[in-house]
């Protein structure tokens, strides 16, 4: 029998975490990298990742590859559509919104 994979969302502060050595964070990245967990990701905390201004070019190789073992859902008119309403209603921020509306399609909140 196959093992059960389990498909979680992770945010900004998680990945941050790890790419810092927090227990934490290697607490929730751990098993996405030994392929235990399915870890999904918006586009949008791909961008404010590496949007960070202290982001360091060795920082940046480590989050390319901690990225190739993550599912990193696009932004497109489903995901907007849930986003408004969920900014509209929250009166989140705009990519906080996108986040949620990814987190909210892909059943991973």
């Amino acid at each position: 029998m196959p093992p059960l994979v389990l498909h979680v969302y992770a945010g900004y502060n998680a990945i941050i975490y790890y790419l810092n050595g927090d227990a934490a964070g290697i607490e929730v990245i751990r098993p996405v990298l030994s392929g235990d967990v399915s870890l999904y990701i918006s586009a949008i905390i791909e961008l404010e990742l590496f949007g960070y201004p202290q982001l360091t070019d060795d920082e940046a190789e480590r989050l390319e590859e901690l990225l190739r073992s993550m599912v990193i859902i696009l932004v497109d008119s489903r995901i907007a559509r849930i986003a408004g309403t969920v900014c509209r209603q929250y009166r989140l921020k705009t990519a906080d919104s996108a986040i949620a509306g990814t987190a909210l399609l892909t059943h991973t909140t």
